[in-house]
């Protein structure tokens, strides 16, 4: 039975995703990161732990669970597909955004936030892992704050008109490597998305169904590689 509510809850999941590809014409959209995360960890995994593991855990709790997970993904689909976005709100204001030195600000805080773990466990840095292990709980504040401000700080340099490719490299390896510092997969994995959702809304770049399977295989192997490095 539980198991069937986990399997239920993922074909909902997928149903609102491929309607929202449908809708939007790409099979790479705004969901698309969530899921590439969410169904091998929340869904994939869970089945699999049913299968080795007892779970004392009654249906209708997994019931509840698995309509929190999958509830909310259905409603935000529906009210992206059917509510109609301000134009002054689009994406596709872009034109009026005037981006200077602001990512840079914004990575410099991400930089001063990490600084006290930095000092903190520098005979560690090159065992990331360990320092993730160590700071997300007693320093959760400058954990998080210093990759959610390199985040901002990635993207809005997205929207520098006069970067070029070197710059570019240059940020997204910078990026890649504060959160390899940081120990986190899922991190790294937010830095890869970050071009990818600005090329997909400003770009209006549209992937097929095709482009797409290739792109989740060529993710996976990535996040393997990521795992593997995390683990060794």
């Amino acid at each position: 039975m539980r198991e069937s509510i986990v399997v239920f809850a993922l074909c909902i999941v997928m149903a609102a995703y491929a309607y929202l590809s449908v809708k939007e014409k790409s099979w790479f959209n705004i969901l698309t990161p969530q899921l590439i995360l969410a169904v091998p960890a929340i869904y994939l995994a869970q089945l699999v732990r049913l299968q080795i593991a007892d779970e004392a855990y009654s249906a209708w709790l997994y019931a509840y669970i698995y309509a929190c997970y999958a509830l909310p993904i259905v409603i935000f689909v529906l009210t992206l597909v059917h509510i109609k976005v301000p134009a002054w709100a689009a994406v596709r204001s872009r034109p009026v955004v005037r981006v200077k030195t602001s990512p840079y600000v914004f990575l410099l805080i991400g930089i001063i936030l990490f600084a006290p773990i930095a000092i903190e466990f520098g005979d560690q840095i090159l065992n990331p892992r360990a320092i993730y292990e160590k700071t997300r709980t007693g320093y959760g504040l400058n954990f998080f704050l210093s990759t959610t401000f390199a985040v901002l700080g990635f993207a809005l340099f997205m929207f520098k008109r006069d970067r070029g490719a070197l710059q570019m490299i240059g940020v997204f390896a910078f990026c890649c490597a504060f959160g390899l510092a940081h120990g986190s997969k899922g991190q790294i994995f937010t830095f890869m998305l970050v071009p990818m959702l600005y090329w997909r809304y400003v770009g209006e770049k549209k992937i097929s169904f095709t482009q797409m399977s290739i792109l989740v295989i060529v993710l996976g192997v990535l996040m393997s590689l990521l795992f593997y490095f995390f683990t060794a």
